[in-house]
């Protein structure tokens, strides 16, 4: 198993340079290695009011769960020590598939289809802090919806959390058409954007545009954007809605101002009797298991929350070292009862053959992918393809995402601080190989050969939609899916060996090939987890997390048949007693 460099002491220092008054998040190219974390160190983390250390001790220990529990996403529990509640996680819920739930192993990390109305449970907005487990959106989605909701307290995340969570939250916002805010615009531009076909940006933060609005040059309303947008015509108008730039930051920078770092590794006193440490969970970069010890008197307890466990398979990250004992373990069960086969480990290679194989016969290697973590393995891949010399150097590799494209500026500059593998840190071209193309490309004048990645679907997509009636019904072209595909997603018709598609009224027939690898997937199946608890008694409580019902049944059949006497199913809003 590779060995991880562990994060230095001042792994960002607060020295770096300002952060631009446009952007919440610059690029890094723009302005130098470290001005990606420069404002969280700087501006954002331990704005939060320290909380009291002279409060009552802990006098009870109970956890709800409000998400993920008999579903895989939403993930939010909290736990209940008595001197104070504390989150943890407070992820966006996502659309559930006709069927009722993703299939096992399926997640919905990212917003990949029209989002969903997003809802907190009473109260929660009065916990004492949140812990963050990582950066994923059914992890943190609902965080802004939190804080807007008049939470003011810590939110304890690592620092590779924070700096994942901007362009995070920037797509969740951007992708929030169910929300319901107080916008407001000037008429001035609403009668340009319908003369010459432009769009109109509207506020809902009081930014610097929308000081310059004049109270009788403004017009408002309160609703939603795809409300909003429906009042301008729908998807056929001369005018476009879409959201200020300014007063996105300003909601990130709102959501994240009460962020306080932590290390893996090393323990916060949250209030007396009531200490915290995050376990480096080998997810994604700054993922993190949360143990919580609570002293009850003379009882010392400790309750384990995994959050999303990582595997063997990443060169990217090393898997995660076994849990410490515990009494409690919240632990998911993404995979259910399976585990993956040993042939999984040669995907990789057949990975890199399969797209040399399309672009040595002129062809195009099209990709969906995730922003976070998925893109970057795939353009780690694609670069070792080069250095192997199964791709020209010259070959054009097109990743127009703005998500995946600022995720990425943030993996280069998270590199070489400690938070990958030694090869991945040793090496300043991991993600980034030769000819990267951030731009969409052109139907008209697409080089060929070349690779595409894209996220989300493309039949909703509007620049891969304007490509597909070209490239699917072309034999060259390879479709090559490496994760989950949403239920009625063009990927998830093609994996169920769809012979055309619909587009607009017009079947188009797929002649493409169609690859699908299983490697890249980021969560430890059931094999991989009974190793994480293997230091863990046998009486202790399970509880499972993170699964569909099917799935989670069959998990806790399989863990009671190993000898767990504890197995329990979480469920929604059910108050588990752990005393």
């Amino acid at each position: 198993m590779p060995k991880k460099s562990m994060p230095p002491t001042n792994v960002f220092p607060r020295q770096c340079e300002a952060l631009s008054a446009r952007r919440a998040f610059p690029r890094q190219r723009q302005h130098g290695p470290g001005a990606l974390i420069a404002w969280w160190m700087g501006v954002t983390f331990c704005l939060a009011a320290p909380l009291s250390l002279d409060a009552a001790t802990p006098t009870k220990l109970a956890a709800t769960s409000f998400g993920a529990a008999g579903e895989v996403s939403g993930s939010l529990h909290v736990l209940d020590t008595g001197n104070g509640r504390w989150m943890i996680d407070c992820g966006a819920m996502a659309e559930k598939s006709p069927a009722g739930q993703p299939p096992a192993g399926a997640t919905a990390d990212e917003p990949q289809s029209p989002s969903v109305a997003q809802s907190l449970p009473p109260g929660v907005e009065a916990v004492s802090a949140v812990f963050l487990t990582h950066a994923h959106a059914d992890h943190l989605g609902r965080l802004p919806l939190l804080v807007d909701r008049g939470f003011a307290g810590p939110i304890y995340m690592t620092e590779a959390t924070a700096a994942l969570a901007v362009p995070m939250l920037r797509v969740l916002l951007r992708f929030d058409q169910d929300t319901v805010r107080h916008w407001t615009w000037s008429k001035q531009s609403w009668e340009q954007a319908e003369r010459d076909r432009r769009t109109v940006y509207v506020h809902w933060r009081n930014c610097r545009r929308r000081q310059k609005i004049a109270p009788e040059a403004a017009e408002q309303a309160t609703c939603s954007m795809q409300e909003l947008g429906a009042r301008c015509g729908g998807s056929a108008a001369r005018r476009k809605v879409a959201l200020c730039g300014e007063c996105l930051d300003e909601q990130i920078a709102a959501t994240l101002r009460n962020v306080r770092p932590v290390k893996y590794g090393v323990a916060t006193d949250a209030a007396p009797g009531v200490r915290v440490t995050f376990l480096d969970a080998g997810h994604i970069p700054g993922s993190a298991s949360i143990q919580f010890d609570v002293a009850l008197g003379a009882k010392k307890r400790r309750v384990l929350f995994s959050g999303d466990l990582g595997n063997h398979l990443s060169p990217l990250l090393p898997a995660p070292r076994a849990a410490p004992e515990a009494d409690a373990v919240f632990v998911e069960a993404t995979y259910g009862p399976i585990s993956r086969k040993a042939s999984v480990r040669e995907q990789p290679a057949a990975f890199r053959h399969a797209v040399a194989e399309a672009v040595a016969h002129g062809g195009i290697a099209w990709i969906p992918c995730f922003a976070l973590e998925r893109t970057q393995r795939i353009l780690y891949e694609l670069h070792l393809a080069q250095r192997e010399k199964l791709l020209p150097d010259r070959l054009p590799i097109y990743c127009p995402s703005p998500a995946a494209r600022e995720v990425t500026d943030v993996y280069n500059v998270l590199r070489p601080r400690g938070w990958f593998s030694l090869a991945i840190t040793a090496d300043a071209d991991a993600f980034s190989p030769q000819e990267m193309r951030f731009r969409t490309p052109s139907g008209k004048r697409l080089p060929r050969p070349c690779v595409i990645l894209h996220t989300g679907d493309p039949l909703v997509v509007p620049w891969t939609r304007r490509l597909l009636g070209t490239l699917l019904p072309e034999p060259s072209t390879s479709i090559v899916l490496v994760g989950y595909q949403t239920a009625g997603s063009a990927g998830e018709l093609l994996l169920h060996g769809a012979t055309k598609l619909d587009l607009d009224g017009q079947a188009i027939p797929v002649r493409a090939k169609v690859h699908c690898f299983s490697c890249f997937s980021g969560h430890a199946d059931a094999t991989e987890i009974d190793a994480w608890l293997s230091g863990i008694s046998k009486q202790a409580t399970l509880i499972l997390v993170h699964g569909d019902r099917e799935q989670l049944l069959a998990r806790a059949a399989q863990l009671r048949g190993q000898g767990r006497t504890h197995v329990m199913i979480a469920k929604p809003g059910e108050t588990i007693a752990l005393e």
